[in-house]
C-alpha cells in the first residue's frame, strides 16, 4: 500500500498560502529557463490552440448579431469557421452636376485579427449574399478558428459601425467616366465600352445638328454674295453692250464727220469742224466706257473670290467639327461621387463566420 497522496486537488490548492504558490511558480519558471525548455512552452500553447479550435463555438452575447456563411463544397480538406465582421448598408449617391441619383444596398466582409489592429475596413470585400438564406446556427462538425476577445463585446461593434460609416464616406465613392468634350458622365454600372458607344451616338447627333446650323449660317452669306455676283454679271454685260454700241456710233459719227469735212465742200467751215469735234468727243466717251467695263469685271471677280473664300472657310469648319466629335479615342476622365453621412444607413454590423480550409 502506498502512503503517498495523489495529485493535489483544486480545493487543496486554494488552502495553500499565497507565498508558497508564488514561490513554486518562480521555481518552475526558473527550472524552465535553466532547462531551456522553450519548446515545451510552444507545444503547450499549440495544444491549447488546438483545443480552442475544437470548441463547438464561442459564447457570443445575444445582443451581437451572428451569422454563418454557407460552407464551400469546393474544398476537399477540413473546413473551419474564421471570424469576420459583416456590415450591410444602404448608400445613396447624388449629384445634380452629373445628374446622378443612385441607391445601393451592399454587404461587406472583412477579417478579424488578433493583435493591435483587430479590424481594418480597407481589407473588406463586397460580397453577394442572400440575406434571407443566411444561417444563424453553425453547421455540424465545423470547428472554429481562434478569434479576438473583442468579437464577443457589444461595444466593439458600436465602434466598428462608426468606423464603417467613415469608410463608406471616404473610401467607397461611386466611380463614373466623364467625357469633357460632350460634358457627359457615364451611368452607374455602365462599362467604359458601353459609355463610349453611347457618347459616340450622342456625338454624331450633336455633330449633325451643329453642321446643319453652320451650313445654314454660311448659306445665308453665300446666297447674298451669289445675288451680288448676278448683279455684277448683268452690270458687266450691260456696260459691255453699251460700250460696244458707243464705239460703233462714235466710229460712224467720226467717219461721217471727217468724210463730210474732206469731201462735202470746197472749204472747211466752222460747222464741219464742230461735227468733227463732236465725233471725237463721242469716241473719247466710248473709250471711257471701256474703262468702266474693266471696273465692273474687277468687281465681279472680287465677289467670286469672296464666295470661294467663304466656301473654303465652311469646309474647314466642317472638318474641325468632324474632328471635334470623333471621340472614340478621347481620354475619359474619372469622377468620384462620395455619399453624405445623411445618405448612409447601416442596417447591420455583426459577426460572420466564414468557412475556410486550413492546411
Amino acid at each position: 500500500m502506498s502512503y503517498l497522496a495523489g495529485p493535489i486537488t483544486r480545493d487543496q490548492i486554494k488552502l495553500l498560502p499565497k507565498g508558497v504558490i508564488t514561490k513554486k511558480s518562480q521555481i518552475l519558471s526558473e527550472d524552465l529557463k535553466e532547462d531551456n525548455n522553450i519548446e515545451k512552452v510552444h507545444i503547450i500553447e499549440k495544444e491549447v490552440e488546438r483545443k480552442r479550435e475544437d470548441l463547438s463555438g464561442p459564447v457570443i452575447p445575444g445582443e451581437i448579431k451572428q451569422i454563418f456563411l454557407p460552407r464551400k463544397t469546393t474544398y476537399d480538406s477540413d473546413q473551419y469557421y474564421s471570424p469576420n465582421a459583416i456590415a450591410i448598408a444602404d448608400v445613396r449617391y447624388t449629384s445634380s452636376k452629373y445628374d446622378v441619383n443612385e441607391s445601393r444596398r451592399q454587404a461587406f466582409l472583412t477579417p478579424l485579427h488578433r493583435g493591435p489592429i483587430i479590424l481594418d475596413w480597407k481589407e473588406a470585400n463586397i460580397i453577394d449574399i442572400d440575406l434571407d438564406g443566411l444561417n444563424i446556427e453553425p453547421e455540424e462538425s465545423m470547428k472554429f478558428l481562434p478569434y479576438p476577445q473583442e468579437a464577443t463585446q457589444k461595444k466593439s461593434y458600436d465602434r466598428w459601425k462608426s468606423s464603417f460609416r467613415k469608410y463608406l464616406r471616404s473610401d467607397c465613392p461611386l466611380k463614373l467616366f466623364y467625357s469633357f468634350s460632350l460634358k457627359e458622365a457615364s451611368k452607374p454600372n455602365e462599362t467604359e465600352r458601353e459609355f463610349r458607344i453611347r457618347i459616340q451616338h450622342l456625338a454624331h447627333e450633336q455633330r449633325d445638328l451643329e453642321m446643319e446650323d453652320m451650313k445654314n449660317k454660311y448659306e445665308s452669306k453665300i446666297r447674298k454674295l451669289e445675288e451680288r455676283r448676278r448683279n455684277a454679271e448683268q452690270k458687266v454685260e450691260q456696260k459691255s453692250s453699251l460700250a460696244n454700241q458707243r464705239k460703233i456710233e462714235a466710229a460712224v459719227s467720226t467717219g461721217v464727220a471727217i468724210f463730210g469735212a474732206l469731201f462735202g465742200s470746197k472749204s472747211i467751215t466752222k460747222t464741219s469742224v464742230s461735227k468733227v469735234g463732236t465725233a471725237m468727243r463721242s469716241a473719247n466717251r466710248a473709250m471711257q466706257s471701256g474703262d468702266s467695263i474693266e471696273q465692273a469685271e474687277e468687281d465681279l471677280k472680287a465677289i467670286e473670290n469672296q464666295i470661294l473664300l467663304i466656301q473654303k472657310e465652311l469646309e474647314r469648319e466642317l472638318e474641325e467639327l468632324a474632328e471635334k466629335y470623333n471621340i472614340m479615342e478621347e481620354e475619359l476622365q474619372r469622377i468620384n461621387i462620395s455619399p453624405t453621412y445623411s445618405n448612409i444607413i447601416v442596417h447591420l454590423v455583426g459577426l460572420a463566420w466564414k468557412p475556410v480550409a486550413k492546411f
